[in-house]
């Protein structure tokens, strides 16, 4: 079985993406269609033995994004000029 790349994951998420978004009918009923399957295959399936799921990666882009958050707040805080670790003598410099 062929291995997935990141270009396949992006191609797919278009995919999804259009057939979302579609006002066709029959996309509509296909994309229903193949959602059931999915869900009905999930259903049977154990989920340990499934490597690299999308919701892992979606996991991980929860914590990355958690982080840049802590990391954007810790920088506005060293750029404020009254901050808690600020010296007087800082103040008149």
């Amino acid at each position: 079985m062929k291995q997935f790349e990141a270009d396949d994951l992006r191609d797919l998420a278009r995919l999804i993406d259009s057939a979302i978004e579609s006002d066709d009918e029959r996309v509509k009923r296909a994309f229903s269609r193949l959602m059931t399957i999915v869900a009905l295959v999930e259903a049977q399936e154990d989920r340990s033995k499934i490597p690299g799921s999308i919701e892992s990666l979606l996991d991980h882009i929860d914590t990355l994004t958690l982080r840049v958050r802590e990391l954007e707040i810790k920088e506005q805080q060293r750029e404020l000029p009254f901050s808690k670790y600020s010296q007087a003598g800082d103040l008149l410099n």
